[in-house]
């Protein structure tokens, strides 16, 4: 008989113990594994209280199971010796738990590691993933229809909403993405806000910060769903306090239900309020060999599913090493609080890795002098004064970091409309008409359209995007400040340049506005390189996940079409096109109205388009004095909670102002001093808001529209004034301002609508 060594439990709240037993043999649909060593949070309660294991003592435990498969029992078609898999163990079978070289488990219960995942991400699925899967799915839990198997089609709670209880947790975690994968309309978690970024790119729509009396969470709760919760789960489960709050979020009128973890005690009835239609408390019981068809369909679709990221694992750390004294005081750290472990076996025979979960600062595997700091649930959080976060750059950092960003969208901007003021010289020192010499800046602007299909949705991932820059290192009444300093560059230089080039032009000759363009570029091109990684979640994530390259271009660079198409995404985007069209068709109208209508030569033909920098500047300055208004109402010190509609008031004045300029300017020829800088800054912090982590992909989706529709304007502005006059070019986009201008009280109407569009962040994934 072969022997292999295992860590048993011999006697409860006793140190393990490293013994021979036996190996054992497959049976009919089992696989032999070589080897799993994994210990999950858990186990230390195992070891402590004979969780799972009392009545099978002595045994090993663990029931994340990862390894190589070295035989397989009769009638198994599955598995090929030599699969990598990943399973999930019986507590109640000695045989089918991990802490030990070999192991056998049921074929249903397992599968091939997919590609795109190392092992050690593929152990943090199986007890934590299953056990959410029977909260959601199973009539022990809230009884849902799974999204997957034969009830697929009836998975559709797109009206409903879910409370989640410790969304931090690693359970939490996975109930929120399968929350998501449920199509619930809103997954609403309670944890630390610290949390925020990475919660809502799992799917979590409303964060709820934990650390706040029982009445303040529940206010936010109703706040955010009213009286309409009817499902709700406690991820954490160590006092009565998390299921007594489950409760009282419930429906006062409608029967809910409340799953739990572990039994904590009883629920205090007398602070839950009335139920009238009463409410079921349910104990998650994660029975796979009792119920194995749920076990069987969730097995099968779950490769699948993180081949094509719709679920990611949780982040850990590995330590190597092989002590036993060291995993007796790790699974003791873990009893009493101090850390979260998951040591974790390699490819080695018994060689056992020590997990801590918790997340990677800075772009990879970096350790520093700091002192780490958990939050109650055991995971990694930035500390106080952290200065890996962004969120705690000095001002002058902040400042840098700013105006790197907007420098870069100001160089850019200056450099495709600099060749508009020296059209007619660019025409007559090559030959070739004015349209022609036009496609210096629609070439230009084309490929300014291709670029965020790619680089975009790759700025969501690790790179930088100036937007999303700034939205990183600001609270959001700050963010809205940032953006109008960037949204105002965003006119700045379009309205500049061609000022310039027209004068540089009589002064020198066209090809002087190019060289310029080139003494811009050059600094602000090593500027790039000095700017930091922003993104909390990133930043703590660091290199713990790796993705495969087919990962990226399945849902990274396809992430920008979905956003477009989005309800808020793409009007916003319609209505972005109509400014940014008119502020390219300038580049024409004027040169028609001050240079073929009142002969001003080609320099002071262009100085009209200081309008447009006085009335950015005025329009920034009127949105910096209403921000400043909504920090004093309390928004800075988070009295109110904030929604991305708060953004919308400045909009519906711009809106109403861009039409009357609009018919102004085109019946007077009179240049007005109304800017749409009111329209364009509003709705950039609109779009940040209500796509946070997915912000660079959401304003990349609206600048290829409105790029594209500014590089069909300058090839007929001129047919167009040409036709129906200054007067009726601009009634005809006045007109469609005059439809447009209904957006934002549509949007700050449908209360709100950013929580219901399907593309939220927590659905790109």
């Amino acid at each position: 008989m072969a022997f292999h060594r295992a860590l048993v439990i011999h006697s409860l709240q006793q140190p393990l113990t490293l013994i021979d037993r036996p190996t054992p043999e497959p049976k009919q649909d089992e696989i032999l594994i070589k080897f799993s060593v994994t210990v999950n949070p858990h186990d230390g309660a195992s070891k402590a209280f004979g969780l799972f294991v009392k009545n099978t003592l002595p045994s090993p435990f663990g029931l994340d199971i990862i390894g190589t498969v070295v035989k397989v029992g009769s009638g198994v078609t599955k598995f090929q010796l030599g699969d990598e898999v990943f399973a999930f163990g019986n507590p109640a079978l000695p045989d089918s738990t991990g802490t030990q070289e070999y192991c056998t488990v049921p074929v249903w219960q397992a599968s091939l590691i997919p590609p795109g995942i190392s092992s050690d991400e593929a152990a943090t699925f199986p007890l934590n993933a299953m056990t959410m899967v029977f909260a959601l799915f199973h009539q022990t839990g809230l009884d849902l229809h799974p999204p997957f198997g034969p009830e697929l089609c009836l998975s559709d709670y797109r009206s409903e909403s879910i409370l989640i209880i410790g969304g931090g947790a690693a359970t939490g975690k996975f109930g929120i993405q399968l929350a998501r994968l449920a199509n619930f309309g809103r997954i609403i978690t309670v944890a630390s806000r610290s949390k925020e970024a990475l919660l809502k790119s799992l799917g979590a729509t409303v964060v709820i910060e934990r650390n706040q009396s029982e009445d303040e969470i529940e206010q936010q709760i109703r706040a955010t769903v009213g009286d309409g919760l009817v499902y709700a789960i406690d991820c954490v489960g160590r006092t009565p306090d998390g299921q007594t709050l489950g409760a009282r979020a419930l429906s006062n009128t409608k029967r809910g239900t409340l799953a739990i973890l572990v039994h904590a005690g009883g629920v205090d009835e007398s602070r839950i309020g009335p139920k009238t239609a009463g409410y079921d408390r349910k104990k998650i019981l994660c029975m796979t060999t009792k119920y194995p068809d749920l076990t069987k369909l969730f097995w099968d679709i779950l490769p699948r599913w993180i081949q094509d990221g719709k679920l990611l694992p949780t982040t850990f750390q590995v330590v190597n090493g092989l002590d036993v004294d060291r995993i007796n005081r790790l699974l003791n750290d873990y009893v009493y609080s101090e850390v979260k472990i998951k040591p974790h076996q390699s490819i080695t025979p018994l060689g056992v890795y020590y997990c801590i979960t918790c997340f990677l600062s800075g772009m990879g595997f970096v350790l520093n002098t700091h002192k780490l700091v958990f939050d109650d649930d055991y995971h990694l959080k930035f500390g106080p004064g952290d200065p890996d976060n962004s969120y705690n750059y000095s001002f002058s950092r902040k400042c840098y970091i700013t105006a790197t960003a907007t420098s870069l969208v100001m160089n850019v901007t200056f450099a495709f409309s600099a060749p508009s003021g020296a059209f007619q010289g660019i025409s007559d020192d090559l030959n070739v008409s004015v349209e022609a010499a036009g496609l210096v800046t629609t070439l230009f602007l084309l490929g300014y359209c291709a670029g965020p299909f790619f680089w975009a949705p790759l700025s969501d991932v690790e790179l930088t995007n100036a937007p999303g820059i700034l939205a990183n290192v600001r609270n959001p009444v700050q963010r809205g400040n940032a953006m109008i300093l960037f949204a105002a560059m965003t006119f700045v230089g379009p309205a500049l340049s061609p000022i310039i080039s027209g004068f540089l032009q009589l002064a020198k000759t066209w090809r002087w506005t190019i060289y310029v363009s080139i003494w811009m570029a050059a600094p602000t091109m090593f500027l790039l390189y000095t700017i930091p990684e922003t993104l909390p979640a990133m930043v703590l994530r660091g290199k713990a996940r790796h993705r495969s390259l087919a990962t990226i271009f399945k849902r990274d660079l396809t992430r920008l079409w979905r956003l477009l198409l989005d309800l808020i995404s793409f009007f916003v985007a319609i209505y972005y096109s109509i400014v940014y069209t008119l502020l390219y068709m300038l580049f024409s109208i004027y040169p028609f109205v001050f240079q073929q209508k009142r002969g001003w030569n080609a320099g002071n033909g262009e100085l009209p388009l200081l309008g447009v920098v006085i009335g950015a500047c005025l329009g920034g300055i009127a949105l910096f004095i209403h921000s400043t208004r909504v920090r004093r109402g309390g928004f800075d010190n988070q009295k109110t909670p904030h929604v991305p509609e708060d953004r919308l008031p400045s909009a519906m004045v711009g809106g109403v102002l861009f039409v009357v300029v609009i018919f102004w300017f085109g019946w007077t020829a009179e240049y007005n001093s109304e800017h749409w800088v009111l329209i364009f800054v509003v709705f950039i912090n609109y779009i940040v808001d209500t796509y946070t982590a997915y912000a660079a992909s959401a304003l990349a989706a609206n600048t290829v529209l409105r790029s594209a529709c500014a590089v069909a304007s300058l090839l007929y502005t001129n047919y167009m004034l040409n036709a129906l006059g200054v007067g009726g070019a601009a009634s005809l986009i006045g007109a469609v301002g005059v439809l447009l201008v209904l957006m934002p009280f549509i949007f700050t109407d449908t209360a709100p609508l950013s929580d219901r569009s399907l593309s939220l962040p927590s659905r790109m994934n």
